[in-house]
């Protein structure tokens, strides 16, 4: 599946796999956080699921959600979705990044740290492979090649993901 720019379909397309059941997300982009795109893929696929599930619709009961200050959390297309379907954002007071990045880094550091280990293991893999390349070739007079571990593409990034959630929830022994 995939998902686009409200705004200007079909510019900023992002593949996704989504699980109906427990709404869990995994995306990516170009960079290592969540744009504009994501933002409003996230509002769509878990926000308003959840929301539904959560609140009951006549209630008048509302969803607050706070993000920090970063352009595309706080964007007009992001406002306009929460506000169609009840959902409020409230930005925190400038400069108060740090006291959410505590969060961030108590829930996420278990998986971080998991998906650090399987990239280093492969950078470890790359340069074993690399040494012996070069050993031989300089033993019969060739140059050396450069020092160039592959980046991950998006089917090793997903197996990377999907290997550290099963190491994270694993069963103790």
């Amino acid at each position: 599946r995939g998902a686009s720019d409200s705004t200007t379909p079909g510019t900023h397309n992002r593949p996704y796999l989504f699980h109906e059941e427990t709404l869990a997300l995994i995306t990516c982009g170009r960079k290592g956080w969540v744009d504009k795109v994501v933002m409003l893929l996230r509002i769509e696929k878990q926000l308003r699921p959840f929301q539904k599930r959560l609140v009951p619709e006549n209630s008048g009961l509302v969803v607050i959600h706070t993000f920090d200050n970063f352009s595309a959390h706080i964007c007009p297309e992001v406002w306009t979705d929460l506000a169609f379907c009840r959902m409020f954002e409230e930005p925190p007071c400038r400069n108060s990044t740090s006291i959410y990045q505590g969060d961030d880094l108590v829930l996420n550091a278990p998986l971080k740290s998991i998906l650090r280990q399987l990239r280093v293991q492969g950078i470890l893999d790359y340069l074993e492979n690399w040494k012996g390349d070069n050993v031989r070739a300089l033993a019969q007079g060739n140059p050396c090649k450069f020092f160039s571990p592959p980046v991950p593409k998006l089917p090793t990034a997903i197996k990377m993901v999907l290997t550290a959630l099963a190491t994270l929830f694993q069963e103790p022994t």
